[in-house]
């Protein structure tokens, strides 16, 4: 089936479009460049309360999701999906930070 193909090249394509936000997102913070504004607030939480930059960024766009619902003032499929798509984000920015180590080289 056509749609199915399509479906699944679509979510492909997302998830390839969070893996480079989250390894931009990362390569900022780990190299001192400096933190978007959205990745803010997370960031200042996962230093203060000594949690992993990643779980902070989940808890920020729960944070969010769950003002959506408020602010509409009713429960959306579509906003609802989401939910998974902060977890992926999430897990991309835990498993990156873990793994992406800057290193100093002298020129």
């Amino acid at each position: 089936n056509i749609f199915v193909k399509n479906l699944i090249k679509r979510q492909l394509l997302y998830i390839l479009g969070l893996s480079i936000m989250a390894l931009g997102i990362v390569i900022n913070t780990r190299t001192d460049l400096g933190v978007a504004a959205i990745s803010s607030v997370p960031y200042a939480y996962s230093l203060i309360f000594n949690i992993s930059f990643g779980i902070s960024t989940f808890i920020m766009f729960l944070i969010l999701i769950i003002m959506q619902f408020v602010l509409l003032k009713k429960v959306s499929w579509r906003i609802a999906m989401q939910i998974p798509m902060a977890i992926v984000t999430s897990i991309l920015l835990i498993f990156l930070i873990f793994y992406y180590q800057p290193r100093n080289y002298l020129i």
